[in-house]
């Protein structure tokens, strides 16, 4: 008996000794990552995780924070007693999971290639916690992006002054704008289907194909490697209420999310209401040899709903995507993608004189295929892709007093377009501490475009047939240069980039241009438009010591930039007719300075955040309703397992140019918003099961400045995990 306890304590005695065992991984690959830095915050003390990617620690106090970082991810910091009690610890690259920029190399150096850039990385999970009404509401928490669309629910983007159709919407991979308006209305996303938003700013049309002049937002869909399940429901007084579940399943290397959401829309005083539902499927497979096989389908029926405006609007989209990121035999290191996307609007206006039915139809096929090589010091990548789309519409006008005519005419536009692209990169480690790596990016891009367009009409006074054959064919480029260091207690990246990209038109500037009713303009031809870009800037992140040690831990931002546009196109309007695309004669112009600043302490409970944007455009008719500036503070407080929250925001004075008739132009000007939202959410557990309930006011201090953008409201959000 004596010899048991003595064989339990020495049990004991090694168990306290070896702590707790976990590993590092690709939060998306599920890969596992060698050589990850832990670092104990406040101390010196860490380990490296092994080459299968596990680490040990002893058991610490359940208020010390845990830094793990890793080239080309996020630095993760998280508390011992949430650490505890996971055996995974999982990283997000940093990187965009996107065709044209990815680039994996071993497991060790070249996991993920940065991007040399300004980027912001919004978890969905957090700001869900606090009272967001969609994915548009996420992405408004950064201080360079407005939101803008009508009051029928639609929400279109823009990034540091830019237009709608200049900013890319990529989801898991797969660009979501179409090719007919080339913008994305965000109000068809899911925010429960997404884990997280990356936004990334300034242009990027070299890298992610042409256009993409303001910005990118990448979408990391939610998929997770275990079983659960989830249950959330929101409503507020404003825009309607939304409910829905997603169910994850795993199976060996297998990974599945099934997901539904139905939601309803009624804006406040406004006689519109949208019953809408969303249906997703995503699967992915790890092979034994780390291949990666993935599929998507997302499905969005026409919605159901009526107006008592004399307008109505139903919109249908579906995607389904299949990615291979691997190797095939003698074929290493090969990405291939397929991709099939179908948008169908179906409209209807009616007036007292006439009425007006439209139904649009747009079907794009993606085809993609690329090879990376890897050498010591860089690593090449070459891509070539394939795009074909085609859009029919048809459109019918009936006058009952003014014009007793039936007008109806039919539009096709068909439209193949190939790129292919190399990228270059060439990295190295100087030895020295202020400077440990270095990096020279070169990104090559030649576009070809093939666009034919027939239109059929009868009953109307142009001709009644037709047809027209586009071809373009552009050479862009992009360079960086950075450097960036891991020190003991910092860690930056400094970057200059420049570009010269190009953005064709799209093809619904194409239909307006060729068969528009402005006669001074009529069948304008236009062409591409050339955009040269700079930027300036550094990111960083701090762990002050000293004088400053009661904080945990800075991030900050800092970029200057300038856009310059030639042949920038822009709308042309005359009184009582459609407006018309043309070509702009004169350069335009946007330069600015966007910054951003985040600070958290007391042991990660307690985080402010603040972001500032100053514009200056040249031209209000390319550009408009762009904010002067935009400033943002954030509070963020979440003691225990309850959360709050007040953000404060000020919007300027923004010029609007709104019309143009005979040389004249006319153009007003709307007052700055200032406005402060609060937010409170609480965790509750019962068993297995985790209950999290908040709610909202918002626009606390409204000054209806832009009617229904500042009016009060609030907002109850509920999620069951199990």
């Amino acid at each position: 008996m004596k010899y048991k306890h003595i064989f339990l304590f020495l049990i004991f005695t090694v168990t306290l000794l070896q702590g707790e065992t976990f590993r590092v991984m690709d939060k998306k690959t599920g890969a596992p990552l060698a050589g990850a830095n832990v670092l104990i915050v406040g101390s010196e003390k860490g380990t490296v995780s092994d080459e299968e990617g596990y680490f040990t620690l002893k058991n610490l106090d359940p208020a010390t924070e845990i830094r793990i970082t890793y080239m080309g991810y996020y630095a993760l910091e998280i508390n011992w007693s949430k650490l505890k009690n996971q055996t995974i610890v999982p990283l997000m690259p940093t990187a965009i999971p996107m065709g044209q920029i990815v680039v994996l190399g071993d497991q060790k150096d070249w996991t993920k290639e940065e991007v040399t850039t300004n980027i912001r990385l919004l978890e969905t999970e957090e700001y869900l916690r606090f009272g967001v009404t969609g994915p548009a509401d996420v992405l408004a928490m950064e201080a360079s992006v407005q939101i803008t669309g009508p009051p029928d629910g639609s929400q279109y983007i823009s990034i540091r002054g830019s237009n709608a159709d200049e900013v890319l919407i990529v989801y898991d991979g797969l660009p979501l704008n179409t090719e007919f308006s080339g913008t994305f209305d965000l109000s068809l996303l899911n925010i429960y289907d997404i884990e997280s938003f990356q936004i990334l700013k300034g242009s990027h049309s070299t890298l992610f194909g042409s256009g993409a002049f303001g910005g990118v937002v990448n979408i990391t869909p939610k998929i997770s490697g275990d079983r659960h399940l989830e249950l959330f429901a929101r409503a507020d007084e404003l825009y309607g209420q939304d409910a829905g579940t997603n169910i994850y399943l795993h199976l060996k290397g297998l990974d599945t999310r099934l997901g539904i959401m139905s939601k309803t829309y009624k804006l406040q005083d406004q006689p519109i209401v949208r019953h809408e539902t969303f249906y997703s499927l995503l699967s992915r497979y790890q092979f034994e040899n780390d291949n990666l096989f993935s599929g998507k389908i997302l499905y969005r029926p026409a919605m159901s709903g009526g107006t008592t405006l004399p307008y109505a609007n139903e919109e249908e989209h579906g995607i389904a995507h299949l990615s291979f990121n691997g190797s095939l035999g003698f074929l290493k290191d090969i990405q291939a993608e397929m991709a099939f996307k179908n948008y169908r609007t179906e409209s209807f206006f009616v007036q007292d004189s006439y009425h007006r039915k439209a139904v649009k139809s747009e079907e794009n096929r993606i085809y993609t295929l690329g090879k990376k090589l890897l050498f010591p010091y860089g690593s090449l990548q070459l891509r070539a892709d394939m795009n074909g789309s085609e859009y029919a519409g048809t459109q019918m006008k009936k006058g009952y007093y003014i014009e007793p005519v039936v007008y109806h005419y039919e539009d096709i536009l068909t439209k193949k377009a190939y790129d292919g692209v190399g990228i270059l990169k060439l990295k190295d480690e100087t030895g020295y501490s202020l400077i440990e790596w270095f990096e020279i990016d070169i990104a090559l891009r030649l576009d070809r475009q093939e666009i034919r367009s027939e239109k059929h009409g009868e009953g109307m006074e142009y001709p009644i047939f037709r047809e027209k054959e586009y071809n373009w064919q552009k050479f862009s480029r992009k360079m960086s240069f950075s450097v960036s260091s891991h020190l003991k207690n910092s860690d930056y990246v400094l970057y200059v980039l420049s570009g010269d990209n190009v953005r064709f038109p799209k093809l619904d500037e194409l239909y307006r241009s060729g068969f528009t009713e402005l006669g001074a303009f009529q069948d304008c031809t236009l062409v591409p438009e050339r955009n040269v870009s700079f930027e300036l800037g550094i990111n960083g992140t701090g762990y002050p010591q000293g004088t400053w040690g009661f904080l945990d831990k800075v991030e900050y931002a800092f970029s200057y930039f300038n856009n310059r546009y030639e042949n920038k196109i822009y709308e042309v309007y005359a009184m009582r007719k459609d407006p018309t695309p043309v070509n702009s004669v004169n350069p335009s112009e946007i330069h600015g300075v966007d910054l951003s600043l985040t600070a958290t302490t007391l042991h990660g409970a307690l985080e402010i955040q603040g972001g500032s944007m100053l514009l200056d455009i040249s031209d209000i008719r390319v550009f408009q309703n762009k904010p002067e500036y935009r400033h943002q503070l954030e509070f963020r407080f979440h003691p225990w397992k309850t959360r709050y929250r007040i953000r404060l925001f000020l919007e300027g004075r923004q010029s609007y140019y709104y019309s143009q008739t005979e040389g004249i132009i006319y153009q007003g000007e709307l007052e700055g918003r200032k406005n402060v939202d609060m937010y409170i959410s609480r965790d509750f557990k019962t068993g297995p099961l985790t209950w999290t309930a908040g709610g909202s006011v918002r626009n606390l201090f409204s000054n209806h400045a832009i009617s229904y953008l500042d009016r009060r409201y609030w907002m109850i959000s509920l999620n069951m995990t199990w």
